[in-house]
């Protein structure tokens, strides 16, 4: 394999530090010492050195971009403006689901989670940024968000949900079509519905009725028993799922039970029953 100049600007900054920790260590001795002739070699490679500045240039604004806050339109004027919180995520959701525990990308804070921060309300209390994730994508590349918050009270339309603390909700948006009404989902689930398998919602998109829900790590697939007696079988990727239901399903049809099942196929989780 052939050597380029740029292959040895590691190693020749390894030397530089070697260099400069031996005059640091030697004192006076090193002050006797004829100094190498290092302004020579490096003036004499122009474009190693500019490959050197070009990289502390670039980690300096990476180190940058990390740290920089993301503070994203949320709310609307219609809909009020969410409150946020810097409290971390429940401890028992961060260990049961991996999406929360890996890095937020630039796609988790990407136009979709702009929408959908922009689009709920002052129902939404403490709003987790940091731990706003991007889960799937609907049949036309709208994105499906993970929104953790502290708490979500909608006292008019769920006073019996108005006290619950550290929830997971899931922002599904409305798809419109021919005929059918835009309907957007957005369920939330506690920590106890997510354990006991019955972190599970319907809603309607593009005219299709739909099951999603979350799914604790260890999960590969979920199989949803409809009251009918259909079965349903959908995949779990970023520990959520979406299955639409089949035509002629009747509206708001009841889910008679759910299964977990691991990458072997064999059962996981919570006994089936109706979450």
């Amino acid at each position: 394999m052939t050597t380029t100049e740029d292959d040895c600007v590691l190693p020749q900054l390894e030397q530089l530090l070697a260099d400069a920790s031996h005059r640091r260590v030697a004192g006076a001795v090193a002050s006797r010492m004829p100094a190498r002739p290092r302004v020579a070699r490096w003036r004499s490679s122009t474009r190693r050195s500019s490959l050197i500045v070009a990289l502390v240039a670039t980690l300096t604004a990476g180190t940058a971009l990390a740290a920089r806050p993301w503070e994203p339109l949320l709310g609307n004027e219609r809909q009020g403006h969410p409150t946020t919180t810097d409290e971390p995520v429940d401890a028992t959701d961060l260990a049961l689901l991996h999406v929360l525990r890996r890095p937020q990308t630039d796609d988790d804070r990407g136009p979709g989670a702009q929408l959908a921060l922009a689009t709920i309300g002052d129902q939404n209390h403490g709003v987790r940024l940091t731990a706003v994730r991007h889960l799937s994508q609907t049949a036309d590349g709208r994105a499906i968000v993970l929104i953790p918050e502290a708490r979500f009270a909608d006292d008019a339309a769920a006073p019996d949900r108005a006290t619950e603390l550290d929830v997971l909700c899931v922002d599904y948006p409305a798809v419109a079509t021919a005929g059918h009404e835009p309907f957007a989902g957005y369920p939330c689930w506690t920590t106890r519905e997510l354990v006991s398998g019955r972190a599970v919602g319907r809603l309607m998109s593009a005219g299709r009725q739909h099951i999603i829900g979350l799914a604790p790590d260890g999960v590969s697939t979920v199989t949803i028993e409809l009251a009918n007696g259909e079965r349903l079988t959908a995949g779990v990727a970023d520990n959520f799922f979406d299955v639409a239901a089949p035509d002629g399903t009747p509206p708001f049809f009841d889910v008679r039970a759910l299964r977990w099942r691991g990458a072997d196929g064999a059962p996981v989780g919570p006994p089936a029953k109706s979450p």
